[in-house]
């Protein structure tokens, strides 16, 4: 009887492991996490091979936009909500995954590099990550960041790329969003403008006087 009870559970245990394997490998293994795109390096790793994730499945379709482009103080961290939406994606993977890159040459990086803070992620990580992947019922998906923007002024590009697909990885790019980040503008209390206002008057009306 112990003997039986021991191969159940050996067997149990095995099956269990060839489960975790069957899905790190439907899932290639990669999780969420915060990646660059570098299609010589592979990372985040596309299958082992250097023709996967670059096909893109005609009449697919991405899309990203912004709660707000902005111009975004620098230094006041509102949360500005990107959303990216795929559509009209055929192919019956149940894996999908979701990066915000930004718009550098030859290789687009993770936004963070620009200073972008990510607040939240499309999976709710307590640490956010630009890369969310998910097992979906359906390709077609909108995924949302939370993010606040660089301290640095200056104009900033966003764009997104979506991947899927088993024997054959299909990848989809997003045209670039442009956001504008600036200074904030000084901030005044009620009244505070008043003394400053009197003083030019009263300035001028001397130099009248003296006139």
């Amino acid at each position: 009887m112990m003997h039986n009870n021991l191969v159940i559970k050996i067997s149990a245990v095995l099956l269990s492991l060839m489960l975790a394997a069957l899905v790190d490998a439907k899932n290639n293994g990669v999780s969420d996490g915060d990646f660059d795109l570098n299609q010589t390096g592979q990372n985040p790793p596309r299958c082992g091979s250097s023709n996967c994730h670059i096909e893109t499945l005609a009449g697919s379709g991405i899309s990203i936009s912004a709660s707000s482009a902005g111009p975004h103080p620098a230094k006041h961290k509102t949360d500005i909500t990107i959303n990216v939406t795929t559509s009209d994606i055929t192919d019956p993977n149940d894996i999908l995954g979701i990066m915000l890159l930004n718009n550098t040459l030859p290789y687009n990086g993770n936004i963070k590099h620009d200073g972008w803070q990510i607040t939240g992620d499309a999976n709710g990580n307590p640490s956010p990550y630009s890369y969310n992947e998910r097992a979906v019922t359906t390709l077609n998906q909108t995924f949302s960041w939370n993010i606040t923007a660089p301290s640095t002024p200056g104009t900033y590009y966003i764009r997104a790329q979506a991947r899927y697909g088993g024997g054959t990885g299909y990848v989809i790019s997003s045209t670039p969003l442009t956001m504008a980040v600036q200074l904030p503008v000084p901030e005044f209390p009620a009244g505070a403008a008043l003394p400053i206002i009197a003083s030019a008057i009263a300035f001028i009306l001397m130099r009248k006087k003296m006139c």
